[in-house]
């Protein structure tokens, strides 16, 4: 992006810990992009904005609607069109933006989303094969 549109302003800036957390929780709208040269399905922050109860608008790949319900706890786009078609619609729809935030909450607590929860499982499944249990 050579210069960016006049009513948005570029930081530059990393954000780490709380204020990762806090800024998620702000934005109306968190961008979830992925690299191609990766071919990135999912990154942490698929996870980590909606743990922070923040609004997510990700690229559509299986295993995000996997992650997440499309339109119930997170939201997801193919095209620029749809970005652009899904960020004016939720600007102008509060209520459901608010709402599927909390879903994709939710979703990360029930699902053990968390680095412990993963963390605890991997080590379950390790000493599964371990011991043999």
């Amino acid at each position: 992006m050579k210069h960016p549109p006049s009513r948005m302003k570029l930081e530059h800036l990393p954000l780490y810990g709380d204020d990762f957390a806090r800024a998620c929780n702000s934005f109306k709208i968190n961008l979830c992009f992925l690299r191609k040269i990766n071919r990135d399905l999912q990154t942490t922050r698929s996870v980590e904005i909606p743990a922070c109860g923040g609004f997510m608008l990700a690229e559509r790949t299986t295993e995000h609607l996997e992650l997440f319900k499309e339109g119930e706890e997170a939201e997801f786009f193919d095209s620029q069109e749809e970005l652009l078609d899904k960020c004016q619609y939720y600007l102008r729809h509060e209520s459901q933006r608010l709402r599927i935030a909390s879903n994709g909450l939710r979703r990360c607590i029930e699902s053990g989303y968390s680095n412990e929860k993963r963390l605890e499982q991997i080590l379950t499944i390790a000493l599964n094969v371990r011991f043999g249990s």
